[in-house]
């Protein structure tokens, strides 16, 4: 695929952003021409100084080589599949007769990546190059690589991940010399199964504050994404811009919540003393807000462009209670926040990791939101590959450090679950089944015979995460439940595959046991104390004794009808809504959607949140243990972090009356409105294969109408709560239904 060309690199690396430059004649115009091109970390690729294509922050992101983790105070992995994605572009119309100029520029990204001294080197070496253009003129074919006939010329410019970049607009590029041979990395080279990042939107910014030399933009919303614009100065002086979620209560900027008080996002500037025209190329930030610092007089226009992956939007919800749809647009804009080069990230600033834990919970609201099945395969497979030999699944994918628990490494699970749900594609059932069981069978040595697990690889031991106020559920008991949700997974798609699940059927069958024997009290009919959803992630897994769901049930809805609010983590939060609305307290499940106070969604958004925070909490994160077993004071929140999200899968589903559980592998939708008393009214439609299903619900007057609207091949079980016709399927086109307490009608066209 590349031929000839060969690994290239500066002469010398020092930080800087190095741009690479090969001479190109041709004797007549292309009648096609075509690029292969991959730069490690980041690249922007230009055609005789027009850019190759509209792409940020290539390539995708994936486990490029071996590392040495020096000083890695996480996990180190010791085995994994490593894979290198390369970019093809018809640049066919960009070249011309004569002399051409193929250029590229390289910035250091997660392969240079040395910024968090703290957690020790994770990078994989210096910044490298390898491209080829194939050229068609008439009947001549010519090849032109990369090799040591490239020239290197050293921008005035350097561009970190987390910290920002830098340029010096007094300062002219310096050639430096030949490209010298890089050390190959050991990844295999794989051609980009899905788009990196594009411009999604641009802000523009409201001036709230202004004085000793600082200009405080509010750009309206909490994004991902760059400053474009312009900065004319005096020459020399400098412009300095620090991004921020958040104000202090002076209405500055406050950046510890994206940056722990010491990794600062921000760009700097020095000006050439004409119009300097400025947006970043080596790195994105996360922030509503930015500080810009300058000299008087210094002249500005800016505005933030938002970038994300390029995923259309698939789903929408819309419903008569405007608390309820705000939870909708937040997750949207805080999820698209957080996907990045193929990977979905817990924050768009201070870790940007494609944490296993916050990617598997959010991933069936992300679906049902996005066009996002390309976007998860290509994820799944960095799962895949982040498997180590003995079948633990790291808790970043690809692997970047991170702590976590079972829950994490679900996600082995989770991902292929949620496509298959979401596609019916068995081939995914295929591909992920020796990679569940290596996960299952990694499990079964790390309990002692006991079936229950708590620590794994370096001693994490996470349960729930960021429940409200301090973590007080077992973790035991909830990584034991992941162990069983891990095994059952296993057995479902085993079946499938037709394969004989009685060894794994046992196993199921033991870890229901010490479940019951170690965490339910049959004197309180409650699991693990009933603490922060205890109780219903056991009813969610059927673990209940025979004789004692009745029990368990009272117990939950006793709590939480005292209670009054959702004080769970990000695994605990749907289990929690659902089984109370089985519990038929849709009442209570509504207060708790709607609520204002602390803890809640509402609460996030009287605070003036436009993203979902990371805990419930504005400032400072709950207490919790790590796996010393130490109590770990609360530190700093994001106010960009997806993973309570995952409540718009049953946001779609309960509220919506919409459920793709069923579409994959049978083609059929269930629909079942649960909450018409208290949202009046409400509409949810997601675009399939097929073409769109959508449904919508009015409840006035002790009268339900839908309206609901099935393409080509898709049948719908319905359940309605009352009338004559209580469940039945209803096929391909339009349906009216009207149902009230004596009678059914149903009009289809």
């Amino acid at each position: 695929m590349f031929g000839k060309a060969l690994w290239i690199c500066a002469p010398a690396y020092n930080g800087r952003i190095s741009r690479f430059v090969k001479k190109i004649t041709l004797p007549a115009p292309a009648s096609r021409a075509l690029l292969r091109i991959v730069g490690l970390g980041w690249y922007i690729s230009y055609i005789n100084g027009v850019r190759t294509d509209e792409e940020y922050f290539k390539p995708l992101v994936s486990d490029y080589g071996n590392r040495a983790f020096s000083g890695v105070s996480f996990y180190r992995p010791k085995s994994g599949v490593k894979r290198i994605y390369y970019n093809e572009f018809d640049v066919t119309a960009l070249l011309h007769a004569g002399q051409n100029e193929l250029s590229a520029d390289l910035f250091g990204g997660w392969y240079a990546h040395r910024e968090k001294s703290q957690e020790g080197d994770f990078s994989y070496g210096d910044p490298c190059l390898i491209f080829r253009l194939e050229v068609q003129t008439g009947g001549e074919r010519m090849d032109f690589c990369s090799d040591g006939s490239t020239e290197v010329w050293e921008m005035p410019a350097s561009a970190t991940i987390f910290r920002g970049e830098s340029i010096d607009f007094c300062s002219r590029p310096c050639p430096v010399g030949a490209a010298q041979p890089a050390p190959p990395p050991c990844g295999v080279l794989c051609k980009a199964p899905v788009p990196c990042d594009r411009i999604a939107a641009e802000h523009f910014p409201r001036l709230i504050k202004e004085g000793e030399g600082t200009k405080i933009l509010d750009f309206g919303v909490n994004h991902s994404g760059f400053l474009r614009g312009t900065l004319r100065g005096r020459r020399g002086s400098k412009v300095r811009i620090v991004y921020a979620e958040q104000l202090d209560s002076a209405g500055n900027i406050d950046h510890t919540s994206t940056s722990w008080g010491t990794q600062i996002q921000q760009d700097e500037y020095i000006l050439s003393g004409g119009e300097d025209e400025i947006g970043t190329q080596g790195t994105y930030h996360g922030f509503r807000y930015a500080a810009v610092s300058a000299p008087p007089g210094t002249q500005m226009s800016l505005r933030s462009e938002e970038i994300n992956a390029a995923l259309p939007r698939a789903g929408r919800f819309k419903s008569s209670e405007p608390a309820v749809d705000w939870i909708v647009k937040a997750f949207a804009r805080t999820m698209l926040s957080n996907m990045h080069g193929g990977v979905p990230t817990d924050c768009p600033h201070r870790e940007r990791r494609g944490f296993t834990g916050d990617g598997q919970v959010t991933a069936a609201a992300s679906m049902y939101l996005f066009d996002a099945e390309s976007f998860y395969r290509k994820w799944m497979q960095d799962v895949f590959d982040s498997q180590q030999e003995n079948g633990y699944v790291p808790h970043t994918a690809p692997y970047s450090g991170g702590g976590g628990g079972y829950g994490w490494g679900y996600a082995v699970c989770r991902i292929p679950e949620v496509l298959f749900g979401f596609t019916g594609d068995a081939g995914i059932v295929r591909e992920a089944f020796p990679h569940i069981e290596r996960w299952v069978r990694y499990m079964n040595t790390k309990h002692g015979g006991t079936f229950l697990l708590s620590r794994e690889e370096d001693s994490w031991s996470l349960g729930d995460w960021f429940c409200a106020d301090s973590i007080r559920i077992d973790p035991v008991f909830v990584c034991t439940c992941f162990y069983l949700m891990s095994v059952r997974t296993l057995i479902s798609f085993g079946e499938i595959l037709g394969e004989s699940c009685a060894p794994w059927r046992e196993v199921e069958q033991n870890i229901v046991r010490e479940l019951r024997a170690h965490f339910y009290d049959r004197q309180t009919g409650s699991f693990a104390g009933g603490e922060q959803g205890a109780d219903a992630l056991a009813l969610e897994l059927g673990l209940a004794p025979k004789g004692e769901e009745a029990r368990v049930r009272h117990s939950l809805v006793l709590r939480y009808k005292k209670l009054g609010y959702a004080d769970t983590g990000i695994f605990c939060l749907v289990p929690l809504l659902r089984q109370l609305t089985k519990c038929g307290e849709a009442d209570l499940v509504f207060r708790m959607l709607t609520r204002t106070e602390y803890p809640s969604f509402g609460y996030m958004r009287r605070m003036g949140a436009t993203t979902l925070w990371e805990c419930w909490s504005q400032k400072i994160s709950p207490t919790f243990r790590l796996a010393d077993g130490a109590l770990r004071e609360g530190y700093p929140v994001s106010h960009n972090h997806p993973m309570f999200g995952s409540v718009c899968a049953f946001l779609f589903e309960e509220v919506g009356g919409l459920s793709l559980e069923r579409y994959g592998a049978a083609r059929i939708v269930r629909i079942r409105p649960r909450f018409f008393r208290q949202i009046r009214a409400c509409s949810v439609s997601r675009c399939l294969k097929e073409g769109e299903v959508s449904v919508s619900y009015l409840f006035e007057k002790g009268v339900l109408r839908l309206k609901i609207t099935l393409p080509s091949g898709v049948k719908g079980e319905v359940e309605l709560p009352f009338g004559e016709r209580r469940s039945f399927v209803l096929e391909e086109g339009e349906h009216l239904i009207e149902e009230e307490e004596k009678y059914a009608g149903v009009a289809a066209r």
